[in-house]
């Protein structure tokens, strides 16, 4: 003997198990957004003024197609939002050491993808 259910399946529980899904989803979109919003604290919006560095491959720091000197690199990272970029062919650990140099300058590094 099959039992049927009192209520179409088809029309009723399918769809319902759809919207849930897509609400499940909605609700981690938005999850999602704020904590990108709250790691976000360093950017733009933050009132934090920004520099970009090129860390070069031959070990040279370029900002706007110049190279930076020791000195003014500690005056220019200085409380600021640091956005480091690098060449091919530039070794992690030489890109971790600078960044951990911007930060012992009073700098705020943020990691870039490569060039």
């Amino acid at each position: 003997m099959k039992v049927k259910p009192p209520f179409p399946y088809d029309l009723f529980v399918a769809p319902l198990f759809t919207v849930m899904t897509a609400f499940i989803l909605m609700i981690g979109m938005v999850m999602g957004e704020k904590i990108e919003f709250n790691v976000s604290k360093y950017g733009a919006s933050s009132g934090k003024s920004s520099t970009t560095l090129l860390l070069c491959a031959d070990g040279t720091v370029k900002m706007k197609g110049k190279v930076i000197e020791e000195k003014e690199l500690k005056k220019l990272v200085k409380n600021k939002r640091v956005l480091v970029e690098w060449e091919k062919g530039v070794a992690l650990e030489d890109y971790a050491a600078f960044l951990m140099k911007i930060k012992r300058y009073g700098g705020i590094p943020v990691m870039s993808t490569g060039r």
